[in-house]
């Protein structure tokens, strides 16, 4: 698994994420499986594990399945209520009834029917969706639950008549009333096209819907089961905003939407889904609390017990599997004595490429209608946005690593994962880490099946991966690298050949820009002095140390390549044949292999900026062999 079995050296590969961690929307999940493996590896029998950013609780399920004593913690109140969730005592059948009994309620109001059951000529059918192009209606879909029928119609008086019924109505239960607040998540322009505060994220008929489901929820007595019922209804609301556009024709997903970007967005087109249709869903579809808390009975070995660490002193000879609370990273160490933790492994923001609470306002603006405890505290994130600068960020991160310090046990170790193309971001982040008694002992680059932070964030999609900075605490402070501009630029292009000439075939930019800033973190260099970012050194020195090679495989953008040296793709000292090498060596082993077991080996001996596109690795492997029921086999018994 590992080098010496000492520790992880290498890039894990990421399983298909199951049921218990699909229900829940959350920006940047991270791959549960490698995750395990490394709460799994570095933490002791009997050990203390810590995510301190526990963001979607993956983590605390993950430390709980190994067997680990958990403590996750997180100043997003949303990750408290997720672990109260999948702890509480889910009981199906009861579940499913109150469902039910919500659904019909609504189903069978007067009003309801005047808003999505108003066709005369489809007196069966219900109002799926409403398709928006500014003030127009262009589009509507409706849906037979009996018949399993779907139609999708040009709009007529009938829908107009409705909306302008849904203005008339009287609200009479709870809804949103929070106001955006003063940050760069709310621009001027969408304020103007949408509003002053969370309401105006609806269309009125669609806030009256969810106010009803919201009402009934909070009125059912058991609170395991209303936990439950909110847990779905809150995956229902950013899906009813006007903030979820259409999609393609081309697509023939006629009657799905989503909100795709991290950010708070309003376009042209818009898609008014019927809130009472997702609600259903989300309790009871796929992708849904029953799937999620069905699958979590099965996936433990029992249901873990937990404790709010805010209201509860820690004491880890308890029966307590999780301890769990909205606390602040920074004052970590009032609730944590000295010296307890054998492990940490967390994601901290990347700076401000995601702004989570402001993110996360959508659910915890209904959820603090019901308890004030998941109101979020804007001025204890840590981030970089119009109300905190790069210095704040800087300033607050090392803060929380001091104390992260404090509560780790001597030479345990943390890994911290990271990803951020701005290089002022990293500068800030490898000093926290230096000046908070930390060293950077290994960084490995991670490539995710699935998009993280960093390309969630990039319209460019400048990566899908992320970096695991493994960290070991230290005695004494080491002091940081200072670097003139003309020796970083210089150490930056000589990095770059060196990469390209290690690989020996022209190279893409994000496969340099990844093995730059492994090399880098590991040197202990400050670089956020510099106003150039890598792109502009690399085009400074473009046609003088190196060119652009142009292939006609060009999917990963320019190709970059050592100018007067020449290229030969037939030679064997080229990664791609190197890579392709090894798979023979691979299928030579095993003749019957999944294509993880296949990436875990590429990546083992291939790390950071010797990692292969995977693209490169499925061509060589479609070239070779047949992929069969999961398995991939050689063709023909050899290779051709």
């Amino acid at each position: 698994m590992t080098e010496n079995n000492n520790d992880i050296n290498y890039a894990l590969v990421e399983d298909s994420r199951p049921p218990l961690y699909t229900a829940m929307k959350y920006w940047g999940k991270k791959p549960h499986n490698i995750w395990y493996e490394y709460i799994n590896f570095y933490t002791p029998k009997n050990g203390v594990y810590l995510d301190p950013f526990s963001g979607s609780a993956m983590s605390a399920f993950e430390s709980f399945r190994a067997g680990k004593k958990t403590i996750a913690l997180d100043i997003n109140p949303l990750t408290s209520f997720i672990i109260e969730v999948i702890s509480s005592n889910f009981q199906k059948e009861k579940f499913i009834a109150e469902v039910n009994i919500i659904i019909n309620e609504i189903i069978n109001d007067e009003i309801y029917k005047k808003l999505f059951c108003y066709k005369k000529d489809y007196p069966s059918y219900t109002i799926q969706n409403i398709k928006w192009n500014q003030d127009k209606i262009y589009e509507v879909c409706l849906e037979d639950i009996e018949k399993k029928d779907r139609l999708c119609l040009e709009p007529d008086e009938e829908d107009y008549d409705a909306v302008e019924f849904s203005y008339q109505v009287v609200f009479d239960c709870k809804y949103p009333f929070r106001k955006f607040r003063n940050s760069g998540s709310f621009s001027k322009c969408f304020i103007e096209k949408i509003g002053s505060d969370f309401s105006c994220l609806y269309t009125k008929r669609n806030l009256w819907v969810l106010s009803k489901i919201f009402s009934k929820i909070t009125r059912v007595h058991d609170i395991d089961l209303q936990k439950q019922l909110l847990f779905a209804f809150i995956q229902t609301v950013h899906l009813s905003t006007k903030m979820c556009v259409p999609r393609s024709k081309k697509t023939n997903r006629d009657f799905s939407t989503s909100w795709g970007r991290s950010a708070f967005l309003v376009s042209k087109k818009q898609m008014e889904m019927n809130p009472l249709l997702l609600f259903k869903n989300s309790c009871l579809g796929k992708q849904s609390a029953l799937s999620s808390l069905e699958f979590a009975n099965n996936y433990f070995t029992k249901k873990p017990k937990i404790a709010d660490i805010t209201k509860e002193k820690l004491d880890l000879n308890k029966d307590v599997d999780i301890w769990y609370g909205i606390v602040d990273v920074k004052d970590i160490y009032k609730y944590i004595p000295n010296k307890t933790v054998d492990f940490i492994l967390t994601d901290p923001p990347y700076g401000g490429l995601v702004q989570y609470l402001d993110l996360s306002t959508v659910w915890l603006s209904w959820l603090e209608l019901l308890d004030d405890r998941f109101a979020p505290n804007y001025e204890k994130e840590i981030i970089v946005n119009n109300n905190s600068t790069q210095n704040d960020f800087k300033n607050s991160f090392k803060s929380g690593l001091l104390g992260l310090h404090k509560v780790l046990k001597d030479h345990s170790k943390m890994v911290l994962t990271f990803n951020n193309k701005d290089l002022s971001t990293w500068g800030s982040f490898l000093t926290a880490i230096n000046d908070s008694g930390f060293s950077i002992e290994k960084v490995i680059h991670q490539q995710n099946k699935r998009t993280g932070e960093s390309n969630v964030s990039d319209p460019y999609g400048t990566s899908a991966s992320d970096f695991y900075i493994r960290c070991i605490k230290k005695s004494n402070k080491t002091k940081n690298k200072y670097l003139t501009a003309g020796k970083f630029e210089k150490l930056i292009i000589d990095s770059v050949i060196e990469i390209i000439k290690e690989r020996n075939e022209p190279t893409p930019y994000q496969i340099l820009f990844n093995g730059l800033l492994a090399k880098l973190s590991s040197m202990n260099f400050i670089i956020n002095d510099f106003d150039n970012d890598i792109k502009s050194i690399l085009n400074n020195h473009l046609n003088k140390e190196l060119c652009i090679y142009k292939t006609a495989n060009n999917k990963a953008g320019n190709y970059w390549w050592i100018t007067n040296k020449s290229y030969n793709e037939d030679s064997s000292e080229t990664l791609t044949k190197k890579v392709d090498k090894c798979l023979e060596t691979i299928f030579a082993k095993n003749n019957n292999i999944t294509t993880d077991q296949i990436l875990k080996e590429i990546f083992m001996h291939f790390p950071n900026g010797m990692t292969p596109d995977v693209e490169v690795i499925f061509e060589l492997l479609n070239k070779a062999a047949l992929n069969e029921k999961g398995y991939w086999r050689l063709k023909n018994n050899g290779r051709k």
